[in-house]
């Protein structure tokens, strides 16, 4: 088992460092490329509570030895669909212009345009393309050293605030509510293991409503207002809990179901600010060729 989580989490690792970099370099429309990310996360939350509502299901399981290895393997099932249909998607465009393969890169572009391979359409973003990458060997290749240069571009003050805003979102313990919960809810809250694990479903799905909302904001109301608006909220959220937990020395019935409805406000906060442009931000926030570089770097990091 702890070779397959190193092997599952290197997987992981790879699909969240490309999947974003390839949508933003496939999306032909730049107003759609937020709301392509903010649906990238929904789509992460929604395997989040298939996974809690199947640990729900399998309670009702005569064995125990299926209740836990068939969540197991059921992820398996989902790779295999991953690995079946990923190759019949088109390669990046800009990767195939970094390797000097214009034709090929042409004709992905005439599938993503619908267009003819010699319409204007086709012609103007090739040349896009070819002319931002010139304009990126022009400034030499990208190491390691470069990470702590802070020359023209400002590299390392803008990887900074990458990993600023990625760190603190993690502080904020957004994981550790999500993950943990059920074990908070049974062991401090004395719920049955089946009621705890319902409210876990249930919390999960307000946080894919609620991030599913976002795609909605995520353009017009800005990125940055909407850190602020989640961290705010998160912080008010947090502080409520804490009060709660602090009065009396007796976990009382209501303050367990007031920590349960703090616990999804906080959700709320979370999905529709922080969680979606933290994940974004470091998608779009490095222009030059480090871009591919930096943005792997600050998501293994």
């Amino acid at each position: 088992m702890i070779v397959g989580r190193i092997l599952s989490g290197i997987g992981i690792g790879f699909n969240t460092t490309t999947i974003p970099i390839w949508q933003s370099e496939t999306c032909l429309r730049p107003a759609l490329r937020g709301k392509l990310v903010a649906i990238e996360l929904v789509c992460l939350i929604f395997g989040f509570v298939l996974t809690n509502w199947m640990n729900f299901g399998f309670t009702y399981m005569p064995t125990s030895q299926v209740s836990w290895r068939f969540p197991l393997g059921f992820q398996a099932l989902l790779a295999l669909g991953t690995v079946v249909f990923v190759p019949f998607l088109v390669e990046s465009p800009r990767w195939l212009c970094l390797k000097d393969r214009h034709e090929d890169a042409r004709a992905v572009l005439a599938r993503l345009h619908a267009k003819p391979i010699d319409s204007p359409e086709v012609r103007e973003t090739l040349e896009i393309i070819i002319e931002t990458i010139a304009e990126e060997r022009a400034d030499g290749e990208i190491g390691w050293r470069d990470v702590f240069h802070n020359g023209r571009q400002q590299t390392f003050r803008r990887i900074l605030l990458g990993l600023g805003v990625s760190i603190f979102q993690q502080l904020g313990g957004i994981n550790v509510v999500a993950y943990y919960l059920p074990v908070v809810l049974e062991r401090s809250f004395g719920f049955s293991p089946r009621m705890a694990l319902i409210l876990s479903a249930i919390d999960s799905m307000q946080w894919m409503f609620w991030g599913a909302m976002n795609t909605f904001l995520i353009e017009r109301v800005g990125r940055k207002n909407l850190m602020v608006f989640g961290a705010s909220g998160c912080s008010v959220c947090f502080a409520v809990t804490a009060i709660g937990l602090g009065i009396g020395s007796k976990v009382s019935n209501g303050v367990a179901v007031a920590f349960v409805s703090d616990l999804r406000l906080i959700q709320l906060m979370g999905s529709v600010a922080d969680d979606t442009q933290i994940f974004m931000f470091y998608v779009f926030f490095v222009r030059y060729p480090p871009s591919t570089f930096w943005r792997s770097l600050l998501t293994h990091i």
